[in-house]
């Protein structure tokens, strides 16, 4: 049997706050990206690479997304 160490995570009431309000904030753009597909023309849809160019314009439209790393959106 292999053995995995685990590191429970204890963060402070302040880091806790951050952690949900990111968590949020990821949520809201997945289910951004849900609306988009469900009400977007097929064909304009494009692949996921070209979806990701869509993420400058949804940080102007959506001023919430800039709070967290492009990357992990």
């Amino acid at each position: 049997m292999e053995y995995s160490h685990r590191y429970p995570a204890y963060p402070t009431q302040e880091v806790a706050e951050r952690l949900g309000r990111h968590i949020d904030i990821h949520c809201q753009a997945y289910n951004y990206t849900l609306y988009e597909y469900e009400n977007v023309d097929a064909n304009d849809i494009g692949s996921a690479y070209k979806h990701h160019g869509r993420l400058p314009g949804w940080k102007d439209e959506f001023p919430v997304f800039s709070e967290v790393n492009s990357k992990a959106l």
